[in-house]
């Protein structure tokens, strides 16, 4: 446990209460040893299945920062901002918002397999971030424009060129440990490929990866259901025939506990046989079955958000 895990606190864990936090640094818009910032953010998160709590989130925390934290541990596979330390946040004053530091990530440590976690959310903070829609519309954002503006590919060529760099240090470092040069090269082999495999597999789901879709056609009636949560900006659907006429388009979505209905038919254009539905929508609805395109055998629950 790193040396700044809280021990003989009484609590359970870090995001319990204030008190267990420490002040590094002050500001003048409080007393010294004041943690008010903090303690209303941790007031917050035990409020993230409201509206009102989520509204809230918002108002404490610098959404744009933690969609970038949040784009960066994903990209890094770090599971290292846990329930228990290695917590740095910055409360900017003049925004009145709270901001995370990147700290100690140890990236590409805990790899599972070859997979990718696609979204990293143990902690209560994690989870009543991936419960806010605007949060996972910018998270969509900055990770798509890292793969899109060319910052992935910068990245993979300092990898590259790092992994020269030391495959040759190593041969002349008398402090080498282990002391073994093929064990290290092993390793540094196997972080480069690791950071190429992790990008790759993030990319495909991020970007090249269409949301997966279930439905059922009964009574005249064509339903669509949207897994995954990816934010949308249309749904297209093609039809085996020439659409005669304006199809009526609704949606039923549950906001928290409540369920509500929108007509969409405004929001939607025929063009010979596909539908489009230009809508913005981050699907929050999670499957147990995720494999099957219809709905048998697979049964669905709600993740609690304001999306």
């Amino acid at each position: 446990m790193g040396k700044d895990a809280f021990t003989e606190s009484g609590y359970n864990h870090l995001f319990e209460a204030a008190d267990i936090w420490d002040n590094v640094a002050i500001n003048n818009h409080y007393p010294e040893q004041s943690k008010a910032p903090l303690a209303r953010l941790l007031s917050d998160l035990n409020q993230q299945n409201t509206v009102s709590g989520q509204s809230e989130l918002e108002q404490s925390l610098y959404l744009e920062s933690w969609a970038r934290f949040s784009a960066f541990e994903t990209l890094a596979q770090t599971w290292h901002f846990d329930m228990n330390h290695n917590w740095r946040l910055y409360y900017d004053p003049w925004r009145q918002k709270m901001l995370p530091i990147v700290w100690d990530p140890a990236g590409w440590r805990w790899l599972l397999s070859t997979c990718a976690v696609q979204r990293i959310q143990f902690t209560p903070l994690h989870q009543a971030l991936f419960k806010n829609g605007n949060f996972i519309r910018l998270r969509q954002q900055f990770l798509t424009e890292f793969f899109s503006n060319g910052q992935a590919g910068d990245f993979l060529k300092k990898v590259a060129d790092s992994h020269q760099i030391m495959s040759k240090e190593i041969l002349s470092d008398a402090y080498l440990n282990p002391p073994g040069t093929k064990q290290v090269q092993t390793a540094l082999d196997e972080l480069k490929e690791a950071i190429s495999s992790v990008f790759k597999a993030i990319k495909t789901s991020i970007i090249e990866t269409d949301t997966p879709v279930l439905y059922q056609f009964e009574k005249q009636k064509l339903h669509v259901f949207l897994r995954d949560s990816k934010p949308l900006k249309r749904l297209k659907i093609d039809y085996n025939n020439t659409l005669s006429e304006q199809p009526e388009v609704e949606i039923k979505y549950r906001e928290l506990d409540q369920i509500k209905y929108r007509d969409l038919s405004a929001n939607s254009q025929r063009s010979g046989n596909q539908l489009e539905v230009k809508l913005d929508l981050v699907p929050g609805f999670l499957f147990t079955n995720p494999t099957l395109r219809i709905f048998s055998n697979s049964h669905s629950y709600p993740n609690p958000g304001s999306f």
